[in-house]
């Protein structure tokens, strides 16, 4: 069992791998830095949600990215 992890679902492995997937992205020097996602927060409850965008919103900001994405969740 790993430790400290307890509680945590699939939702925040998916929202963890996101920024990894941009830094892979970034070192690409085709990467036109939009990223387009669909749900990123699908599996989030609802309580990380708000959390979640805000964390979206510092990553686009920091790293220059524009995100486009589509979600059920009336804060993202």
């Amino acid at each position: 069992m790993r430790r400290g992890l307890e509680g945590i679902g699939g939702g925040v492995g998916d929202s963890i791998s996101l920024p990894l997937k941009l830094v892979v992205l970034l070192n690409d020097i085709s990467f036109d830095k939009v990223l387009i996602i669909d749900e990123p927060g699908k599996h989030l409850d609802v309580d990380r949600v708000p959390k979640f965008a805000k964390f979206l919103r510092e990553i686009s900001k920091r790293l220059g990215v524009q995100i486009i994405m589509s979600s059920h969740h009336q804060c993202m």
